[in-house]
């Protein structure tokens, strides 16, 4: 009986993604130390909310919290964001960085809600410049990184 769940937990992908989650951001913060100390923040604070997230995800499925959902692992979703993020990409050198992430976040917005319809298309206008400005004191003011520049910003 006991043998059996552990199987089943094995074989849960929310599981498994938690412990690929974990494992990589021990790996990647290991790496961290070589950095200077200024440099290395902004990584470790990422790697260290990666890490939490996969705990959460393990301990939660563990618990059976979450359930054993099958899902494919390209679908129309995940398609859709890559090729968000290669436009994106393309875009950078020609548009600023902030202006290509701006673009980015508005069209991810409208996708997730599935409508274009005015009232969503301002709230996803008003939640990409808002991101667009933490961004920009996070990465500009407190890090003073060099973002890519274009035509806009």
């Amino acid at each position: 009986m006991n043998n059996e769940k552990e199987l089943r937990l094995i074989k849960n992908t929310n599981f498994v993604t938690g412990l690929v989650f974990l494992f990589i951001a021990v790996i990647f913060y290991t790496q961290t130390f070589m950095l200077p100390s200024q440099v290395a923040l902004f990584p470790r604070i990422t790697l260290l909310i990666i890490g939490l997230m996969g705990i959460l995800l393990v301990f939660d499925t563990a618990r059976g919290k979450l359930g054993s959902k099958k899902s494919k692992i390209m679908n129309k979703d995940v398609i859709i964001a890559g090729v968000g993020l290669v436009v994106t990409y393309s875009l950078l050198k020609f548009l600023g960085f902030y202006s290509a992430v701006t673009i980015l976040l508005l069209f991810m917005y409208l996708h997730i809600n599935k409508t274009w319809k005015l009232d969503t298309f301002l709230k996803g206008i008003v939640f990409s410049l808002v991101s667009i400005l933490i961004l920009y004191l996070a990465f500009h003011l407190l890090m003073s990184l060099i973002t890519p520049t274009g035509l806009l910003i």
